[in-house]
């Protein structure tokens, strides 16, 4: 649960306020195609220090339901990926049909891909 009062940021936590917001940074990550275009997506995340000695976590930033933590992909687009698109074809011509209207993504990252799936709980 997040509220935010000028630069200060009460984040629960286990129980710890406040958090101090330290800076933006952009977020670069692909989206579904809009009107048949690739399409990316830059948004604001916003990095925080807390600065209570009992807190675990020095430095954080902020999660979205639509990426996963490191993602560069949003969760739609790897669904499509895997979907409609890699479990039909070798990941060569899954890349190349993906490369001339979905989005950039090599054969290795669709394999890396289907190698999570397979391995996810």
């Amino acid at each position: 649960m997040w509220h935010q009062t000028a630069n200060h940021v009460g984040v629960h936590i286990a129980g710890t306020l406040p958090c101090v917001f330290t800076a933006d940074t952009k977020k670069v990550f692909r989206i579904l195609p809009i009107m048949g275009k690739k399409t990316k997506a830059i948004i604001e995340n916003r990095k925080f220090f807390c600065d209570n000695p009992d807190c675990t976590i020095a430095t954080f930033a902020e999660r979205f339901d639509f990426l996963e933590q490191n993602g560069k992909k949003t969760k739609r687009l790897i669904d499509k990926i895997i979907e409609d698109i890699s479990l039909n074809t070798s990941s060569v011509t899954a890349s190349r049909t993906l490369k001339d209207g979905i989005a950039e993504v090599g054969k290795s990252t669709i394999c890396n891909i289907l190698k999570k799936r397979d391995t996810a709980p």
